[in-house]
């Protein structure tokens, strides 16, 4: 929070000695004079930044207010939604980070899981997505990716497990039964191939393509002769 001058040395009357210059500066001197306290005056100006549409301004006054206060995690993850809501997710990573270290929830874990896949790490992302399904394991959201986390790491038997669970949860979630049936081709062809009984199997790939809104993934197959 920028600081304040006094027009001398004295205390008293603080209003009057104050040079206001600012709108950080009025929310000081209303700290100052037992207005409001420093935490409702750092969600101010958190605020305030969000208003103004400087979001850096906006993620670095929600951080430093989470190391100055002993605060829970619902201040960030609200934050958190409205950012995701707004598709900012550039902004979002690290106050998910810090909401996952005061404590880990089901939202948190979802979020830095999706974040994650979306950024192509894998790993990363199977350890947040599980932990979020540990957590509630009927979010057909976080099965749904945790599928495709679990694709791209090659691991198709977890990935076809979390897409049945994902339609156990939701048949009708988006995209989901065109993954399942296309898990379900891509493990026959490489039964038969095992078997002897195909010679030129075809192997089905997966890429995850981020929507506009990284809430959910599409699945684009790639076609690969072996």
């Amino acid at each position: 929070m920028i600081g304040l001058f006094f027009t001398d040395g004295s205390r008293k009357d603080k209003s009057k000695l104050l040079i206001i210059a600012s709108f950080e500066d009025s929310i000081a001197v209303n700290v100052l004079e037992n207005k409001i306290s420093r935490l409702d005056a750092r969600l101010k100006l958190a605020e305030h930044y969000y208003s103004l549409k400087d979001l850096h301004s906006y993620e670095k006054e929600l951080l430093a207010l989470s190391e100055e206060f002993p605060i829970d995690n619902k201040i960030l993850d609200e934050a958190s939604v409205k950012l995701i809501n707004a598709h900012q997710y550039n902004y979002v990573g690290n106050i998910l980070e810090r909401s996952y270290k005061i404590i880990p929830n089901v939202f948190n874990t979802k979020w830095l899981g999706i974040m994650n896949l979306s950024n192509n790490n894998y790993n990363s992302a199977i350890k947040y997505l599980e932990e979020s399904k540990s957590l509630f394991a009927r979010d057909s959201q976080v099965l749904f990716n945790l599928s495709g986390a679990y694709m791209k790491a090659n691991n198709y038997n977890l990935a076809y497990q979390n897409i049945i669970n994902c339609l156990a949860v939701d048949p009708n979630y988006s995209n989901a039964q065109e993954v399942k049936n296309q898990l379900e081709k891509f493990m026959e062809n490489n039964r038969k191939k095992f078997y002897g009984k195909e010679k030129n199997a075809t192997l089905v790939l997966f890429s995850i393509v981020p929507h506009s809104n990284i809430n959910n993934f599409c699945f684009r197959n790639i076609f690969k002769n072996f």
